[in-house]
C-alpha cells in the first residue's frame, strides 16, 4: 500500500494528520509500555459506531451533520469490525501523545510508527505494509469549536472534523475513514482518546486495519436507547449482554460493542441477559463483506446495516428480502430522529449499490 504523506494542518486549535508527519524533538521522559489489546470506552466505542454509520451513507451524513461537504460521489463501504488489538494501539499513541505533548505519526521517544504499534498489540496487519511508517492511522489533537465552546471531547465532533478535512488536499483523513481509493481494503477498526491538561488536551488516533486473510465479520452495538432516537449514543451500550450468532457466542464489551468472524450464508443472531430488556433475534445474510448488527433492549427485532426492520417482522424476513435484492419495508432513521428514505445501499450478495 502506498503511503500518504501529509505534514500536520492546523485548524484553529485542532490539530489533524494523517501520514509520515515526524517530530525530532523528545518530549518529557517516562516510562514507556507496549501496546497492548484494549476494550474501548464509550467515546471510543461511539466514535467507531458513527464512523461506520457515516460509511453507510456518506452524503446523508454529511447532510445530517452539517459538514459542508458534498459527499454524493462517495460509495457506500461496508462496516469495519471493531478490534480491541487496534482500540489498544490507538490508544496507547493517544496516550503518549497527551503525555509526551506532541501531535504527530511517528514517536519522538521511540521513533515508531502505528504499524509497529498495531503488531506489539497483537493484530495480525498484512505482511506488505512495513513497520517503520504509518499505512493505518488517522490522528486528532486539540480543541475544535462545538457547541457554547465545550472543550473538544466529542467524538462526533472529531469525525465531523476528520472527514471535513477543511484545509486538506487531498483530503487524507476523509479518504482513510470512508474507504476512499487505496483505503477501501481496511476491513477492521479501533480508536483511541486520552485527555491532559496541558498543550492540545484532547488526543485522539483511528487505526484500521487488514490482514493477509481477512475473515468476514458481523460487528455492532447492544444498547438502551434512553432517549427513543433509534440511534446509539455514547453511555448507552450495555456490558455483559450474549449475542449469538448460530452455535457462537459471546459478550458485549464495557461499551456494548462486539465483533465475531463468521462464514458466508445466513446467520441467526439474538441479543438476551444482562440488563437487555427481553431477546431481540433476526437472521443475517452475509457474502464477503462486513456487516452491523445492532440490538436495542426492549425491541425484538436487529437494526442491520443502520436500517430498522417495521414493527412486527419476522426474524427471518430480513434475510428473505436481502437475499432477493429487495429491502422494501426498511427504513433508516437519523441522528434527532430524522426518518431517512431513497437511501442507496450495497446489496451484500451482488455488491451493487442500489436504491
Amino acid at each position: 500500500m502506498a503511503l500518504l504523506s501529509f505534514t500536520p494542518r492546523r485548524i484553529g486549535r485542532f490539530l489533524l494528520a494523517l501520514g509520515c508527519a515526524s517530530l525530532t524533538a523528545s518530549g518529557t521522559a517516562s516510562a514507556q509500555a507496549t501496546a497492548a489489546p484494549k476494550e474501548p470506552s464509550h467515546k471510543e466505542q461511539f466514535l467507531v459506531w458513527e464512523l461506520n454509520r457515516a460509511r453507510s451513507d456518506p452524503q446523508a451524513w454529511a447532510i445530517e451533520n452539517a459538514i459542508g461537504v458534498d459527499l454524493s460521489g462517495v460509495e457506500p463501504r461496508p462496516p469495519l469490525a471493531l478490534n480491541e488489538s487496534l482500540t489498544g494501539s490507538a490508544f496507547f499513541h493517544a496516550d503518549e501523545m497527551g503525555r509526551e505533548q506532541y501531535c504527530a505519526h511517528q514517536s519522538p521517544v521511540t521513533g515508531e510508527f502505528a504499524n509497529q504499534w498495531a503488531r506489539d498489540a497483537g493484530y495480525p496487519l498484512n505482511s506488505s505494509l512495513s513497520n517503520g511508517t504509518n499505512s493505518i492511522e488517522s490522528i486528532a489533537c486539540g480543541f475544535g469549536n462545538p457547541p457554547q465552546g465545550s472543550p473538544f471531547q466529542l467524538p462526533l465532533e472529531v469525525l465531523r472534523s476528520l472527514i471535513t478535512d477543511a484545509g486538506v488536499v487531498p483530503p487524507g483523513h476523509r479518504n482513510h475513514l470512508l474507504g476512499i481509493g487505496r483505503f477501501e481494503i481496511m476491513r477492521e477498526v479501533g480508536a483511541g482518546y486520552a485527555s491532559t491538561s496541558t498543550l492540545f488536551r484532547n488526543y485522539w488516533a483511528v487505526h484500521t486495519g487488514f490482514r493477509d486473510v481477512d475473515p468476514v465479520w458481523l460487528t455492532g452495538v447492544v444498547y438502551a436507547d434512553q432517549d427513543q432516537n433509534e440511534l446509539y449514543d455514547e453511555g448507552e451500550g450495555l456490558e455483559g449482554v450474549t449475542v449469538e450468532v448460530g452455535v457462537d457466542s459471546l459478550q458485549t464489551n464495557g461499551a456494548g460493542g462486539w465483533s465475531l468472524a463468521v462464514a458466508v450464508g445466513a446467520h441467526l443472531v439474538s441479543c438476551t441477559g444482562g440488563s437487555f430488556a427481553g431477546t431481540a433475534s433476526g437472521s443475517v445474510v452475509v457474502s464477503d463483506m462486513n456487516r452491523q448488527v445492532d440490538c436495542i433492549s426492549g425491541s425484538d427485532t436487529l437494526m442491520v446495516d443502520f436500517r430498522v426492520p417495521e414493527p412486527g417482522a419476522l426474524a427471518l424476513q430480513l434475510a428473505a428480502m436481502v437475499t432477493c435484492g429487495s429491502l422494501a419495508g426498511i427504513r433508516q432513521v437519523g441522528r434527532g430522529g430524522r426518518r431517512r428514505s431513497g437511501r442507496t445501499w450495497r446489496d451484500p450478495l451482488s455488491g451493487r449499490i442500489r436504491r
